[in-house]
Parts: structure tokens; C-alpha cells; sequence
């Protein structure tokens, strides 16, 4: 029988009531005062309260663990805790998880970028042993190339350490934290990218765990392509935070064709043809299971994880229902009245019954199967009578007709990281000029976002004047904004304009822009703005040693010292 705090409530209730009505009636207090009596019902009180406290514990226990996704001794990990189904050679497959077979082709890994030449591998005994001296490690990689296989072989050589994996938008409370008080931890991130949102703060739970840890690492895969690109270029989002922590990038040797064939004779894969990694040949029977499955589906549940697929494609998250909602009505060509939120939230939670969505059902935000919407399983998936690259183009619009312009910056980022700087410019521009006339916040960064990338391009591109102009609306439009964010998007504008005109030897110009910065911002105690306070003294110190004003440069270089208080 399950037991419950509130049962352990009533029982401890009782037992308070039985102690006490003995005050109130003669005959039981005559028959408690017994000796035997009182000795034989003391015994089993107390045994019933000891129990009763030590299964309410554990019950407060369970609740405090039902705040992580995963809390268990590495001793104890198995597949299923990293969403693996353990599979026999040759079985059939019967569930939407990945699939786990005992035969395992050990794996080597090497720094994320480096070059064939200055490589330096490292053996899966390399990697626990980084982590037991508490570095934290990213395997960067696409799907179907092994990370997650290779992290779990890893976490299980640990020992006396325990995994843990938080729920993407919330984070546990104080009190779950304290259970891992003065224990060894692996804080896991299967997919950093699904953190590229501020659903929790991150950076707060993580020095929690530090101080009442004995060693907090993190241990963590990555999708590779452009969102990971944007997010290390971003330095002001929570993944590029999360991922400067991480003292070694890696991303796993590939496999050779020696290994493929061992592990396809190992688990009866009998297909000729190539498999371009060994997580391929795993996912083979796997992928043709979903295949069927989606057939299976009503259209509208189809044209949802569709939709998934197209913002996927261009790296618009987190996936919303107003987002996919937005994208069934004007691209799929859905009626309003057939997609109200339940009915969407319907489609939704049949997705995930069947393992195209990998979230709760009802959970926010919608994190989807990635290796069902990358390359090349997202050509299946898609109509074959659309585009995805056309309906790329048709969500520009999309998000423009629902004011979603955090979706079409994310769009513009996409095309820029793909090589596609033209259409890029075109979408900052279509953000500028559709919501710059606007006065909320959730529209109006975005505009200055915008600008200051089409700037920071012109720059990077070698046409300064073109970039002086981008930072001039930027300064122009939000200079007298109370906002802070915006403030500092003016400060780094009227910096990085200066240094535009340092590359025509526009040195008065260049002198103008950091005093208007200067003048501006000189009594600010933010950090962003006083750093680009003291960064346009400092260049204005050199345009005047350039002028042949030393006296003027050397007081900027004084300015500098007071400013940060440097003897």
C-alpha cells in the first residue's frame, strides 16, 4: 500500500489524541495506568512514531528528488536515466527512445576546432580522470555521432559521484540542493543548446552547488552549427555563459570504416548501405520505426512537428505554441478555429506519446527529437510538395505580421552564420523599419540589436562609413531611453562609432564621439557603461598623442587612473 505525508499526519493525530483523552475519562485512564498495559502501549507508540518519522523523511526525500530530472550515484546510472532503451541484437524495436546495445566502440576525443597537425587525443580514461580532478567537459558534435553514448560510458568509470540534470525552466528549491550537501557532483547537460534561453538562473544554482559540494563539475553535449556559433559571438546570452565555464571543448574522433562494420555485425545490421557514423548504424531500425509512425499520424499532429522542423531549421527557439501556432495558420494554411491552444496542446502531447517530442506532456518550452529535424531525417518529415528553404523565406514574414521579432532576429542570425550576409541584412532591416516606431521593450531591443549587428558587419567587412551611419540611428533613436539595456547598446554604439572614424583618420570626429560618450555616461555605475567610458578616454588619449597633443593625452591617461581608482 503506497503512504502518504497526510496518512502519517492522521496516524501522529491519533496517537496525540490517544495520549490525551486519557486526562479526560476515568476508565481509560484507569486502564492506561496499568503497568503491562502502559509498558505494552508505550512500546508501540514509540515503534509507530520512529516508522512513521523515518517513511515521512523519506517521503519529503522523494519530493525534494522530484525536483531533478536525475539524481543518482554513478554506481547506479543506467541507459534509461540518458534516455536509452537497452536493446539485444536484432530485437525488435518497440520504443520511441534511443536505442542501447551492450557492444560499445571506444572512443577518442580532441579539442572542438583544433587542427589535423596540433591535435591531441584523449582516451575515455583521459576524460574521467579530467572530471575527477573537476574539470568540466563539452562534447560538441551533430546528432548521431555518439556524444551522449561516450559521456555515459565516461560517467560510469566515476566513482562516489553523483549525476544529477535539472529541469530546463526551473531550477530546485534551497532544500533539494541540500541533498547533495558534501558530495562529489556531475552536473549533466544532455544538449547545452536547449539552455540558449534564460529559463533559470543558471549561474545561481551553480554556485550554490559549489559552496555546499565537495566538487561540483559539469559534464555536457552539444549540438554543433550555427546556434552553438551565435551563442559563443553573443556575449550576453546564458549559453555563451554556460559555455565559457567548460575548460575542455571536444568533439569525438569519427569513426572508420573498421569500426562500423564491428559494431554492424555486432548487433545484426544487415544493411549495405554507408552509415556515416556508428550512432547512425544504432538509430538504422530505430529511424524506420518512426517512419512508420508518423504515417500513422493525423495531419494536423504532422504539420505541427513540421513546423517544429521549420523554425529548427532556422534556429528560431524556444518553441512555443504561439510560434508553431503562428506558422500552421500562415504557412501551413490551418483555420484559426481548428488550432485554439487545446487542440494544439492536443497535437502536441501526441508527439510526444510518440517520441517525436522528448518534453512532458504540457511542458514549456517544446523540445523536440533533434536527430528527427536535422539533415537528412527532416526530409522525410517535411511535405514533399513544399520547400523547407522557401518556407524559410515565407516565415520572414510570418514573424513580421505577429510582431515576433525575436524570431526574425534569431532568423537573421541563421542566414548570417550560413554565409547568407544579403538576406541577413535584409531581415535586420525589415526588423528596423517594421518595429522601430514601436514602444515596447520586447520590440524595441531587438531595433537596437539590430542596428549595432549591421554596424559591427560593416566593420568586420572594412566599410566604416556604412557602419558610422548604423551607429548613428542606434544613438539617434535611443538616446533619451530610460532603459538600461538600451543605454548600453547607446554607450557601445558611440564607442564603436569612434573607432570607425579611427579608421578613416577622422581623429576629430573620432574625439567628438567619445566625448558625447563621455559626457553622457561619465557618472554611471554600471559596469558595461563605465568599461566603455574608460575605453573611449583611453582611445581619445591616443587620437591626441596622434594630433601631437601629448599634455591633452596624458590627462585622458590620467582621467583613466582616477576613474578606476589605479595609483
Amino acid at each position: 500500500m503506497k503512504i502518504t505525508k497526510n496518512q502519517i499526519k492522521t496516524l501522529w493525530g491519533a496517537i496525540f489524541a490517544g495520549l490525551v483523552i486519557p486526562f479526560f475519562n476515568d476508565y481509560i485512564k484507569n486502564w492506561v495506568n496499568d503497568p503491562i498495559v502502559f509498558s505494552f502501549l508505550l512500546f508501540f507508540t514509540l515503534l509507530i512514531i520512529l516508522f512513521s518519522a523515518e517513511k515521512y523523511i523519506d517521503l519529503i526525500n522523494k519530493e525534494l528528488k522530484n525536483e531533478y530530472n536525475l539524481i543518482v550515484e554513478t554506481r547506479y546510472l543506467t541507459p534509461e536515466n540518458l534516455n536509452f532503451t537497452e536493446m539485444q541484437p536484432g530485437e525488435a524495436l518497440k520504443s520511441s527512445l534511443r536505442p542501447y546495445y551492450k557492444k560499445y566502440i571506444n572512443r577518442k576525443a580532441i579539442s572542438y576546432g583544433s587542427s589535423p597537425v596540433n591535435k591531441v587525443c584523449y582516451t575515455e580514461q583521459d576524460l574521467t580522470e579530467l572530471l575527477e580532478q573537476g574539470r568540466n567537459i563539452l562534447f560538441i558534435g551533430n546528432p548521431t555521432e555518439g556524444k551522449t553514448r561516450t559521456l555515459f560510458e565516461v560517467l560510469k568509470k566515476l566513482n562516489n559521484f553523483f549525476v544529477i540534470s535539472l529541469p530546463i525552466n526551473n531550477s530546485p528549491s534551497d532544500e533539494a540542493l541540500q541533498l547533495l550537501a558534501e558530495k562529489k557532483v556531475i552536473w549533466l547537460f544532455d544538449d547545452l543548446n536547449l539552455y540558449e534561453n534564460n529559463f533559470f538562473d543558471f549561474q545561481h544554482t551553480f554556485n550554490q552547488l559549489k559552496k555546499i559540494t565537495s566538487v561540483c563539475v559539469l559534464a555536457a553535449t552539444c549540438r554543433d552549427g550555427p546556434e552553438l556559433k551565435n551563442s559563443i559571438l553573443d556575449n550576453t546570452g546564458q549559453l555563451h555563459k554556460i559555455y565559457d565555464l567548460f575548460d575542455y571543448k571536444l568533439t569525438l574522433e569519427p569513426a572508420n570504416n573498421d569500426q562500423k562494420e564491428e559494431l554492424k555485425r555486432a548487433i545484426n545490421e544487415t544493411e549495405g548501405r554507408l552509415f556515416p557514423t556508428l550512432g547512425s548504424i544504432c538509430m538504422s531500425k530505430h529511424f524506420e520505426l518512426m517512419h512508420q509512425r508518423f504515417e500513422l499520424l493525423p495531419e494536423l499532429d504532422k504539420n505541427t512537428f513540421r513546423a517544429i522542423g521549420l523554425l529548427f531549421s532556422g534556429f528560431v527557439y524556444p518553441f512555443t505554441i504561439q510560434r508553431i501556432r503562428c506558422v500552421l495558420l500562415d504557412i501551413f494554411g490551418h483555420e484559426k478555429n481548428n488550432i485554439d491552444e487545446p487542440i494544439l496542446r492536443a497535437s502536441l502531447n501526441n508527439l510526444v506519446t510518440n517520441g517525436f517530442v522528448i518534453s512532458p506532456k504540457d511542458a514549456i518550452p517544446i523540445i523536440p527529437e533533434a536527430a528527427y529535424i536535422t539533415e537528412p531525417e527532416i526530409e522525410f518529415y517535411y511535405q514533399k510538395n513544399r520547400n523547407l528553404q522557401n518556407d524559410k523565406v515565407a516565415l520572414i514574414n510570418c514573424f513580421k505580421k505577429n510582431k515576433d521579432a525575436d524570431g526574425l532576429m534569431k532568423l537573421a542570425s541563421s542566414q548570417y552564420s550560413n554565409g547568407d550576409v544579403a538576406s541577413a541584412m535584409n531581415i535586420w532591416d525589415g526588423v528596423i523599419n517594421e518595429f522601430t516606431d514601436s514602444e515596447e521593450i520586447s520590440l524595441l531591443l531587438p531595433v537596437a540589436e539590430a542596428m549595432f549587428i549591421k554596424g559591427w558587419i560593416f566593420d568586420q567587412i572594412g566599410i566604416p562609413p556604412y557602419a558610422i551611419k548604423c551607429y548613428d540611428d542606434l544613438v539617434k533613436r535611443f538616446e533619451n531611453s530610460q532603459e538600461l539595456v538600451l543605454q548600453i547598446m547607446v554607450a557601445k554604439a558611440l564607442f564603436n562609432q569612434g573607432c570607425a572614424h579611427h579608421l578613416l583618420k577622422e581623429y576629430d570626429n573620432e574625439i567628438k564621439c567619445y566625448d558625447n560618450l563621455i559626457q553622457r555616461f561619465s557618472t554611471s555605475d554600471v559596469i558595461d557603461i563605465k568599461q566603455q567610458v574608460a575605453n573611449a578616454i583611453f582611445n581619445k588619449s591616443n587620437c591626441f598623442y596622434i594630433l601631437g597633443e601629448p599634455e591633452k593625452g596624458q590627462k585622458c591617461l590620467d582621467g583613466v587612473k582616477e576613474m578606476f581608482s589605479i595609483n
